[in-house]
């Protein structure tokens, strides 16, 4: 009940037109109390909230720093998530090219074919790792850029 109050009465500091209009107290059929702006039966209360709605602060002249500061901080943090979840994709993507590299290598011949055929993999796994990891770096760039903000 305590905390049904306490939001009331933070809505009637948020919203001071409402403080104009009655709350009702109400009782149900199981004992729960609930709060409403209209009668919701007989055995409903008007309650009284005092709210000093000249002490509430709500124009653009408030302090917002604080909120700004949280939320750039939010932002940075989900920034740093993203790009993280971005180096396991990459990883993965990266060794799944690999592996399917070096099983197309196993068919390769035992002849001077299947050694061109096997070199031409080595550098194509070479080149799809440095892709990767060039990428990866990236990610891991910006990651460490936001962690020093």
């Amino acid at each position: 009940m305590k905390n049904t109050l306490l939001v009331v009465s933070a809505l009637l500091m948020v919203f001071p037109a409402m403080a104009m209009a009655e709350i009702y107290k109400c009782s149900g059929k199981n004992g729960r109390t609930s709060f409403s702006d209209k009668p919701c039966g007989k055995n409903s209360q008007v309650v009284e909230v005092e709210v000093d709605v000249n002490s509430i602060d709500l124009g653009a002249q408030g302090d917002w720093g604080k909120v700004t500061e949280a939320n750039e901080e939010r932002e940075r943090q989900r920034s740093i998530e993203k790009h993280q979840a971005g180096i396991k994709k990459l990883q993965s993507e990266r060794d799944t090219a690999i592996a399917e590299l070096k099983y197309k290598q196993r068919f390769a011949a035992n002849n001077s074919a299947g050694a061109t055929y096997h070199r031409s993999l080595a550098m194509e796994m070479g080149s799809v790792t440095d892709d990767y990891n060039n990428r990866i770096q990236r990610h891991q760039d910006a990651v460490n850029h936001l962690r020093s903000q």
